[in-house]
């Protein structure tokens, strides 16, 4: 009823003011479905992101794993290298010691271990002085 009066009081504004909310609804519409377009961009945005993130923390934690491992194998030849060395050193060990031995028992004077030897301070006697 109030759209006829506008109508046949004033015809030539009632067709622009038609134009006009026309272009707002559009306008309307059309910004609804640009916040719409938006938020799925930013939502792909977010979900490539966050595949992007995932991948790089599961790529940082294979290498800290690695770094661990490598720092392990480090560690394992450093105490391989370590026990080949005392097993060197025990084996002239115990080649000085049967040696010794040897000498000690073809020796006139055998030391035993249970007495100390007596060591002879009084050094000029060996001495002419």
């Amino acid at each position: 009823m109030y759209r006829t009066k506008v109508e046949n009081f004033c015809p030539i504004d009632f067709v622009k003011a038609k134009e006009y909310a026309l272009q707002i609804e559009n306008f309307h519409r059309d910004r609804e479905q640009n916040n719409r377009k938006s938020q799925l961009i930013v939502e792909k945005k977010s979900h490539s992101s966050d595949s992007d993130i995932d991948s790089i923390t599961a790529t940082i934690e294979a290498l800290n794993i690695n770094r661990v491992k490598q720092e392990n194998d480090n560690k394992i030849d450093k105490i391989e290298s370590d026990i080949k060395e005392l097993m060197k050193a025990v084996k002239e060990l115990t080649n000085i010691n049967s040696l010794t031995r040897h000498f000690i028992s073809r020796g006139s004077n055998v030391v035993h271990s249970s007495r100390p030897q007596r060591v002879n301070n009084n050094t000029r006697r060996y001495f002419n002085c």
